[in-house]
């Protein structure tokens, strides 16, 4: 009898022993009100560089956002290379080394995003110039059927106001062109670019200051205070001196924007394609002319106005996600 008690209890320990674990005895438990040790893994992302679109491409492409009606008629002009850095779009006679395309959309997306780090540094003022339907960036190759048709043709088709950056005005009349943009080319690419970002850009989104639409703005009045003085469109007549040029820039929607770019441009140093007549030729002359009001505009951060030379080459890098690589525990 006493050995059947022994042999009884031994097993009722064994019992209650094996009650006590429900999980492997390999495996050490912990109390719940513990955390289990762990090691949290270093994640190395893998950063892709991946840039504004500055890539020409066909204006029929997928990759290019307009409506199918404006591509079938840009393509009917002949304009089928088409490149929207930040959405704003650029068009091209299909003869316009992509080269010029290219250039022409690093100068663009530069001013639209000066510190270069993938984003716009205004978007009230990105919105607006990416309205193609207002407005758009035409290329054209040759003069003749430009002038005779096809500007007035594209207007009255696509209901947009086409601002052009010509060839003949970048590398003269003809054929021929160069392989790239020289200097004077990259010139009047910014000062197109620049009438382009004033006009339909900056005017809209900031009329008190920078609308070209009547004299009443802030860069308005500035040019009315220069003109005849220090400055002088020259198809533009003043008292004792005519303009040197048939045409007539006047209006505010030109002769300010035209003033205005070079002010912009020579106060941050940088060339220009040509000059007023009796336009400062140095900063230092320029801003004993300039008023406080205007200066203080151009200095202010908030309204991202081109405050250094452009460097001609935009390109960002930004982090994207990636499947992670990870270092061993």
């Amino acid at each position: 009898m006493r050995a059947f008690i022994l042999s009884l209890a031994a097993a009722l320990l064994f019992v209650l022993a094996c009650a006590e674990s429900t999980e492997s005895p390999n495996i050490k438990q912990y109390p719940t009100s513990t955390p289990y040790p762990t090691h949290t893994p270093k994640i190395i992302s893998t950063n892709l560089e991946v840039q504004v679109d500055t890539v020409p491409k066909s204006c029929n492409s997928n990759e290019i956002s307009i409506s199918k009606e404006w591509k079938d008629i840009l393509t009917s002009a002949s304009f089928t290379k088409c490149v929207m850095p930040f959405g704003v779009l650029i068009g091209a006679d299909y003869r316009m080394p992509d080269s010029y395309l290219t250039q022409a959309a690093m100068i663009l997306a530069e001013i639209l995003d000066p510190d270069m780090d993938g984003s716009p540094n205004d978007p009230k003022v990105l919105s607006l110039v990416q309205e193609y339907h207002n407005a758009w960036l035409p290329m054209p190759f040759d003069p003749e059927p430009w002038h005779s048709h096809l500007e007035e043709q594209l207007g009255n088709k696509l209901n947009s106001y086409g601002l052009m950056i010509p060839k003949w005005w970048m590398d003269g009349e003809g054929e021929s062109i160069r392989s790239v943009p020289d200097e004077h080319a990259k010139n009047v690419m910014v000062e197109e670019i620049m009438h382009f970002m004033t006009q339909f850009g900056y005017s809209r989104a900031y009329p008190e200051i920078f609308g070209v639409e009547n004299w009443h703005s802030l860069i308005a009045k500035e040019t009315k205070h220069a003109a005849c003085e220090w400055w002088q469109h020259p198809e533009n007549d003043c008292p004792d001196n005519p303009g040197y040029y048939d045409g007539d820039c006047s209006e505010p929607s030109c002769d300010v924007t035209e003033f205005y770019h070079q002010v912009v441009a020579t106060r941050a140093g940088m060339e220009l394609g040509w000059r007023g007549i009796g336009f400062p030729k140095t900063k230092e002359e320029l801003e004993s002319k300039l008023s406080d009001e205007i200066k203080a505009v151009l200095d202010n951060p908030n309204y991202n106005q081109i405050s250094k030379p452009l460097t001609f080459s935009y390109s960002y890098a930004k982090p994207m996600p990636t499947t992670p690589t990870i270092n061993p525990l």
